[in-house]
């Protein structure tokens, strides 16, 4: 059989190459017989089949095609249809490559073919013209105003009023190959060729319910309509689209066929929820017939029983029939338990008051039967509609056609849920928002139509395909990204109902609705990949909402829902639940909430479940301190300490308990039924040191602290009774170890929610997590359970074989229960504070783990772990009894440099190159956090081998590796133990500059940093009077320093921003011996020129940078004040703090200008008037305030510059009144106006500085006075005087200005 198909094949290879060869040599004559002959030929290729044609060249077929175009007439309409048959065969079926030349030729002969030829031959010539032009747009340019111009074929061609339906199709779908090009050829298509092709396709998304089309044709016109709007979305040329003129198509679309409803497509849609609107009735119901067609098949097909869904039809009928067919299928699969009363009571919690648009929906129905899971498993994006199905696949009875057409709607359903996947993920997200009352439900805007009430959840809840409800998930996950600036004023609604609904809480409903209906969905979804999306959505959803601006409960909801799927079979879903747990322990600011939710399910000792019933939801530290850790000052704790030792002091009744706990423990396990409940298996365990092993120190007996709390049953012990549960394990003695949920259940079933696990009933290795289990919360519980080895072996036997081959789960499981680790120590450490010896562990096993990745995640846990216990520490004067003992953190500290992190800064040759540099750059990161109370108490070897190796990688080739070193100098050059030790000073500032140079602008932006910081440690050690380190410290270097710092005020802002601040710290630290030296006058001057060009550009940081380093370098009392680049610094100053728009510039612009303590440096009479006149000018444009963000700047901006005019006029000499009489002059009475408003500030406000009092200036100006020698002089220091002396009494009393303004309320 096998060698007759071979010779087949081979026949019909010959016959191929007979037939090419034959029309190479063809000369064509326009009679009967060349016609003929033609005819037969093309024939005869048109008959073999594609897998057997070969070709001697690459461009031989494109040759024979184009020979073909050339010689062909016109006229010959059949001759023509049959070439265009040919090309379609070798371009599409035959991959034939189209050199440049033929291609231009094959387009030139069938635009010409379309111009020529009768209609009926139309649908042939568009189809080989759209084999032509896919992925060829770029190639033929020189067609594209033929094609798509003012008169282009194409746009002629989509009119179905003058062309058959099939012509129409055929054109719609060569426009939307033809504007498929992609990014990389973007260019090659005029914006104008792109907005007609676009008009072209919405255009006739609006009018196809009104064409007298075939449904099979206009669904097919439909879809390649949504393919051409992708395509030009994606490219992003076009400015200017009218998005509610899209989008209400779209949204019509969206539920094509999925009703019984008209498709009625609204003339636009408008971004906001109060602006009426009538849809366009449509003459033709089309879903109405679709739905007819659908009732009929199932009628009359037995074999599809399993449709009648509540995703299917909604009616009562097909709920009932599903709930049935339902519990058969969870029977089956062991998905269901019998009794389970609290899971109906949270799936009715979930469905209970849902609106008018979701009244249809029944959550509990079966998954919908026509599609199965490997086709669920396919690709859902666009790409799919280039591969149309054959037509053959479904029979020509009514049953089958009516399938058919099933399936067809749901393309066009995914086509339009893609296109608008693709629209979402495009345009700007503010423009976005403004149209989402259109696609989310909002519970407070009654539509008037059901086509109105429809939404995304419609889709999400009601549709019968996986890969629609796919998308649609996927637009309200695009949708809610980085919306939390929009969502932040969002509110819950007050029970006082008012006529106006503000829009913060129209927010609010719609983020309630959303939670809902997500949660809905969850439990209604049957296929993993629509799950896994669902979670993934519901954390978007969580990352974005302002939470303590709502209600308390939502978090409880999604948690309760999600913890059915920790041990999911699908990876996928149980990393989506780590990220949706992620986002709920990762919410800004912490909530009371989520640290209810993490802690440990027990209350403390002496603390009722009601502690706090009226705290507010903003999560503080001080009340979780309170809620685990209690005053043990207080009569109730001392008292429950004492019932708790007569408990444990009596054997008798500690056994009583101990019987009693573990005959709890088994009526838990083996009550599988309570899904709800905490309490999980029991594990009998054989002592392993193998796995989360204790560290050294904590083996040989050392102790990370001196007592441990217990908020336990157990009292206060010292740590040595409770460190080495290795020893003191019994392995006849039963663990009950709490879990979260039905996550650690024995049963072979999961809940009803949930899915069947896919690995062995995890059983925890480490003794310390046995023995702290009722103190560790669930979370850390279930990171861990996700990031440690599992024993690879059956439950039942366990107990047999401890020692046997770690499983582990999937990397991307094990880094985000990392990443969970990192937002739960970053946010909720004070509620997990009792873990610290569990996560240390933790660290170290993760550190020790072959995986570079997972090794580098550990590092970023650790990194989190340090820098909450340096807070701890600085924290500890204030509540000692609430954080990490010192000696703890110590003791930790010197356990990492002992072996970790050196081991983790050497290069691994084991690990790749990149993995070396991540791991080495995040254990870098690390050092910086040791803290200074820390680094004092550190052993001088230990000190000496942190500053030895930060040094030494400050000088690595890689760029991560040096931008995490050079910010840890930057650290430790402010240590109180460090900063006065001039060798360490000079190698950093050596090591420093060094980075400086680097061409990283990542390493470079680090390094200025660490440079400004070293510049504040020689101002520190200037003003401590060290004067053997300004004596030691070289001149060399310090010229090195402000060169560097010149350079780097020209670079980009997030560098010039510390180099600014660096140079403001040089002047300041500068002796006089400096400023006489010339190499060092040159480089001062540079560096203040970069220093007044950043006052007045760049960024705010920039400006507010540079405007604070002139006042500090005015601090320099050795500042040689009759330098010309002193005087541009007090007039840039002045130019700044009249104009600038941003309030804390001009503060920082009036203390420069507030800061030369001396008359001597403000420098002539000309810059003291400009500076006195621009402070009082400033003082008239601060009531001016164009943004309102700055108007909570405005009093501190009054009272900053009303206390630097006081100061310059304290200082004004007799020598300046000539220049200062004129300004005086004309801003006298501006001055004193907010003289006596100042009065009043401080008078308010009570607020004490080192600005002179009035009664200082008046004093002043009257010794001024009397010594006086002109008139001019004299009536300048009167003015000035009166202004002084305000009159805030009778400011008070002062008659009104009159207004037309009427008063009509008393």
């Amino acid at each position: 059989m096998a060698a007759s198909s071979l010779a087949f094949d081979e026949t019909e290879a010959r016959q191929f190459r007979d037939c090419v060869g034959r029309l190479q040599k063809f000369a064509f004559y326009d009679d009967e017989k060349s016609r003929s002959s033609l005819s037969l030929l093309l024939d005869e290729l048109l008959a073999v089949e594609s897998y057997v044609c070969s070709f001697h060249s690459e461009h031989e077929g494109s040759a024979v095609l184009a020979y073909l175009a050339r010689v062909v007439p016109l006229h010959l309409d059949r001759i023509v249809a049959k070439v265009c048959h040919l090309i379609v065969n070798f371009c599409a079926h035959k991959n034939v490559a189209l050199a440049t030349n033929d291609l231009h030729t094959l387009v030139k002969f069938l635009t010409d073919s379309l111009t020529q030829c009768p209609s009926f031959v139309h649908a042939e010539i568009l189809s080989a013209l759209c084999v032509v032009c896919e992925n060829n747009t770029h190639r033929i340019e020189k067609f594209h105003d033929v094609l798509v111009g003012g008169k282009g074929l194409l746009l002629q061609l989509t009119d179905d009023t003058t062309c058959d339906d099939d012509v129409v199709v055929e054109a719609v779908r060569c426009l939307a190959l033809f504007t498929g090009v992609g990014r990389s050829h973007a260019d090659c298509i005029e914006v104008r060729h792109l907005s007609a092709s676009f008009d072209t396709f919405v255009h006739l998304l609006h009018r196809a319910p009104h064409m007298k089309m075939d449904t099979h044709m206009r669904n097919k016109l439909l879809m390649h309509c949504f393919s051409g709007i992708q395509n030009i979305i994606v490219i992003k040329r076009l400015p200017n689209i009218e998005l509610g003129f899209l989008f209400a198509a779209v949204r019509a679309y969206m539920f094509y066929g999925l009703t019984s409803h008209s498709l009625n497509i609204p003339s636009q849609l408008y971004p906001n929820v109060v602006t009426p609107y009538d849809p366009l009735v449509s003459s033709k119901t089309l879903s109405k017939a679709a739905g007819d067609a659908g009732r009929r098949e199932v009628n009359k097909s037995a074999d599809t029983s399993m449709v009648k869904s509540s995703r299917g039809l909604g009616t009562s009928e097909a709920a009932s029939s599903d709930r049935s067919q339902n519990k058969k299928l969870r029977k089956r699969k062991g998905r269901g338990r019998s009794g389970d009363l609290e899971e109906d009571k949270e799936k009715a919690s979930v469905v209970e008051e849902r609106p008018a648009w979701s009244s249809a929906v029944e959550v509990r129905g079966a998954p919908w039967s026509d599609i199965t899971p490997e086709a669920e498993a396919q690709d859902w994006e666009a790409d799919w509609l280039k591969l149309s199905s054959s037509e053959s696949e479904f029979s020509d009875t009514e049953g089958g056609k009516a399938r058919q057409q099933k399936s067809e709607m749901v393309r066009v359903r995914q086509s339009a849920l893609n296109c608008f996947l693709n629209i979402v993920r495009i345009i700007d997200k503010k423009i976005m928002f403004g149209y989402w009352s259109s696609f989310i439900p909002d519970v407070g805007f009654t539509a008037s139509t059901p086509q109105l009430q429809q939404s995304l959840f419609t889709t999400i809840l009601r549709d019968p395909s996986p890969r629609c409800r796919m998308a649609a998930v996927a637009s309200l996950t695009s949708m809610l990204e980085s919306t939390k600036p929009y969502l932040a004023a969002a509110e819950e609604i007050s029970t006082h109902q008012s006529a106006f609904t503000p829009f913060s809480t129209i927010l609010g409903s719609m983020i309630r609705d959303m939670h809902r209906c997500l949660l809905q969905a969850l439990v209604a979804e049957n296929f993993k990949s629509v799950l896994t999306q669902i979670i993934k959505c519901l954390a978007n959803l969580v990352s974005n909402v302002p939470y303590h601006r709502l209600n308390p409960g939502l978090l409880s909801r999604v948690l309760k829902q999600i913890r059915h799927f920790y041990n999911h079979k699908d990876p996928n879903v149980r990393t989506a639940c780590l990220t949706c747990i992620g986002a709920i322990v990762g919410i800004k600011p912490p909530l009371m909430e989520v640290s209810q939710l993490i802690k440990p399910p027990h209350n403390p000792v002496g603390v009722a479940s009601s502690a706090h019933p009226s705290d507010s939801p903003l999560f503080r530290p001080q009340d979780a301190s309170y809620l685990l850790y209690p005053s043990f000052g207080t009569a109730q704790v001392l008292t429950a300490l004492e019932e708790n030792q007569k408990v444990t002091d009596n054997p008798r009744d500690a056994q009583r308990c101990l019987d009693l706990s573990e005959a709890a423990a088994e009526k838990n396990a083996a009550d599988s039924n309570d899904t709800s409940s905490f309490v999980g298996p029991q594990a009998i365990l054989k002592p392993d040191t193998g796995d989360l092993h204790l560290n050294d120190r904590l083996k040989n007996g050392l102790t990370l602290t001196n007592t441990k709390l217990n908020p336990d049953a157990e009292t206060f012990r010292p740590v040595q009774e409770i460190e080495h549960p290795i020893n003191n394990f019994d392995e006849s003695t039963q663990i009950n170890e709490t879990s979260f949920g039905s996550g650690y259940c024995t049963d072979t079933t999961t809940p009803v929610l949930g899915a069947s696990s896919g690995m062995a009933t995890p059983v925890f290795l480490d003794q310390l997590l046995q023995k702290h289990a009722r103190e560790t919360s669930w979370v850390i519980k279930l990171c861990i359970k996700n990031i440690t080895g599992q024993p690879d072996i059956p439950c039942e036997e366990s107990h047999a074989r401890v020692e046997a081959f770690q499983k582990f789960e999937p990397l991307p499981i094990r880094l985000e229960a990392l990443q969970v680790l990192s937002c739960l120590i970053r946010n909720y450490f004070p509620v997990i504070r009792q873990s610290f010896d569990l996560l240390q562990n933790l660290v170290q096993k993760c550190l020790e783990d072959p995986n570079h990745i997972v090794k580098l995640h550990g590092v970023k846990v650790l990194d989190e772990l340090t820098q909450v216990l340096q807070k701890d520490v600085a924290d500890a004067s204030i509540s000692p009894n609430h954080v990490i003992p010192f000696q703890q953190v110590l003791d930790f500290w010197l356990y990492l440099l002992e072996g970790p992190l050196p081991e983790l800064l050497k290069f691994n040759p084991e690990m790749s190159i990149e993995g070396n540099n991540l791991v080495r750059s995040g254990a870098c990161e690390c050092m910086a956090n040791i803290g200074e109370e820390v680094f004092a108490k550190l052993p001088t070897a230990r000190q000496m081998q942190c500053v030895t190796l930060v040094l030494g990688l400050a000088g690595d080739e890689d760029k991560l590796i040096r931008a995490s070193a050079v910010r840890a100098l930057g650290v430790y050059i402010m240590y109180s133990g460090l900063k006065e030790d001039v060798a360490f000073v000079l190698d950093a500032g050596k090591a420093i500059l060094s980075c400086m140079g680097c061409p990283s602008n990542c390493v470079r932006f680090k390094a200025a940093w660490a440079l400004a910081n070293l510049c504040d440690t020689l101002v520190l050690n200037k003003d401590k009077q060290v004067q053997d380190f300004v004596t030691d410290f070289p001149h060399d270097l310090l010229l090195q320093l402000v060169q560097c710092a010149a350079s780097s005020t020209k670079e980009s802002d997030k560098i010039s921003c510390n180099a600014v601040r660096a140079i403001g710290n040089l002047v300041r630290y500068m002796p006089t011996r400096c400023f006489l030296q010339s190499d060092m006058e040159k480089a001062v001057e540079a560096a203040v020129r970069g220093l007044i060009k950043n006052m007045n550009s760049g960024t705010m940081k920039v400006r507010w940078n540079s405007c604070y380093a002139a006042s500090n370098a005015f601090q320099n009392p050795e500042l040689p004040m009759d330098r010309t680049w002193v005087t541009d610094i007090l007039n840039m100053l002045s130019k700044v703090v009249q104009n600038c728009t941003n309030f804390k510039v001009r503060i920082n612009a009036a203390l420069g200008l507030s800061a030369p303590s001396a008359r001597q440096g403000y420098g002539s009479p000309e810059t003291v008037s400009n500076v006195w006149a621009s402070l009082v000018l400033a003082l008239e444009t601060a009531e001016n305030i164009n943004n309102f963000a700055e108007y909570k700047y405005k009093d501190s901006l009054t009272e900053h510059l009303c206390g630097a005019v006081l100061h310059v006029t304290s200082l004004i000499e007799l020598a300046d009144l000539s220049a200062l009489s004129q300004q005086v002059h004309i801003k006298g009475h501006s001055f004193r106006i907010f003289m006596e408003k100042y009065v009043k500030l401080r008078l308010a406000k009570k607020v004490q500085s080192d600005i002179p009092s009035l009664e200082k200036v008046r004093g002043h100006l009257q010794r001024l006075e009397s010594s006086a020698t002109s008139d001019d002089q004299r009536r300048c220091l009167q003015a000035l005087l009166q202004a002084c002396v305000p009159d805030t009494d009778s400011a008070d009393e002062r008659t009104p200005e009159k207004t037309s303004f009427q008063q009509t309320y008393d």
